[in-house]
């Protein structure tokens, strides 16, 4: 390759980092910062990939505690006909009349477990709260963990994302183009390859006359 086409390779070079931001552009100027920003990348992209797992799980979270919010107001529904069919004086017609609306509120509460859905996915599936005896006890407990689970959540989150933010940021000083610094090289590259071409130009000149002065004296 001659010295001008060396010249302008490096141009394109120049023009490419300047156009896409990224000084990165080959293996060889940097092979050990190239190395360190693909790992970055990866990380910052596993973070971000984290993230979203968790604002999903979070949403499936709040349908599950709303979905429980439903069932907790039939277990209590059903808790003070409890109460009510203890009294000794209920006749055994009122009692009947009791326990087919309490078992009509534990039905209704183990179609909301059955049927609530997020994305698809029956996220209260196998849950219910009658089977141990208590139901609004079985509730609590379940909404209690699910918030834990949805706290736990939102700190992860909180600190996955200021790790995101992080990488990110010193993967922007390792791999992006110093404008300025790129610009003026560009513009002393164009000047070296303009004095290059004319040096060139006038050596091929030279040659030309002398040629000719050669064959003028034959």
């Amino acid at each position: 390759m001659s010295a001008v086409g060396a010249i302008g390779g490096s141009n394109l070079d120049l023009y490419s980092k300047l156009a896409s931001g990224n000084r990165l552009q080959k293996a060889k100027e940097s092979p050990a910062d190239l190395a360190i920003a693909e790992k970055m990348k990866l990380q910052a992209n596993t973070e971000s990939a984290l993230q979203e797992n968790a604002v999903m799980q979070n949403a499936a979270n709040n349908i599950k505690d709303a979905a429980m919010s439903g069932m907790m107001d039939y277990a209590q529904s059903a808790n003070e006909l409890f109460v009510r069919e203890s009294n000794g004086l209920m006749s055994a017609d009122d009692k009947l009349a009791i326990r087919n609306q309490i078992q009509q509120y534990q039905v209704g509460s183990e179609q909301i477990a059955s049927a609530t859905k997020f994305n698809e996915s029956y996220v209260l599936s196998g849950f219910n709260p009658n089977e141990g005896g208590d139901a609004i006890k079985a509730i609590n407990d379940a909404r209690g963990k699910t918030g834990a689970e949805t706290n736990g959540l939102a700190a992860a989150t909180r600190a996955s994302a200021v790790t995101e933010e992080n990488t990110t940021a010193a993967l922007s000083r390792i791999s992006d183009t110093d404008m300025s610094k790129a610009a003026m090289q560009l513009k002393t590259e164009k000047t070296l390859e303009a004095y290059r071409v004319q040096m060139q130009k006038q050596q091929q000149d030279n040659e030309a006359n002398l040629m000719g002065m050669v064959f003028a004296k034959q």
